[in-house]
């Protein structure tokens, strides 16, 4: 009989302090669940203020070539009737514009969605 109380009262610390260490190691994921909770928000707020950095830095370019081939646009027209060698010049030099918008714009599309440029 003596053994056998004995024998429980060993069964019962081993329940508590399994008990124990199981409320231990909860409390403990519990923490890493926050922090990993706040570490995925920084990460989120990291990555809309990278894509609004990089957004304003596309319009910005993208505004400043669109404003170059207003310009030369304008110049275009003036100059219509003046040379026709520098009208051609103009020309050129205006679809090179576009052309490198049009090649700006693809790059950061690419670099935006996660693929590199070929």
């Amino acid at each position: 009989m003596q053994k056998s109380i004995i024998r429980r009262q060993g069964v019962e610390k081993s329940l508590e302090k399994s008990g124990n260490n199981h409320a231990l190691l909860l409390a403990k994921s519990q923490r890493l669940q926050q922090h990993l909770r706040r570490l995925t928000r920084k990460i989120m707020l990291a990555q809309e203020h990278e894509r609004r950095r990089t957004s304003r830095q596309l319009h910005d370019e993208i505004a400043q070539t669109l404003l170059a081939i207003h310009l030369r646009l304008l110049t275009l027209r003036t100059s219509a009737q003046a040379n026709t060698e520098s009208l051609k010049k103009e020309i050129a030099n205006t679809q090179r514009l576009v052309k490198e918008s049009a090649r700006m714009f693809k790059r950061w599309t690419n670099e935006y969605n996660g693929h590199h440029e070929t």
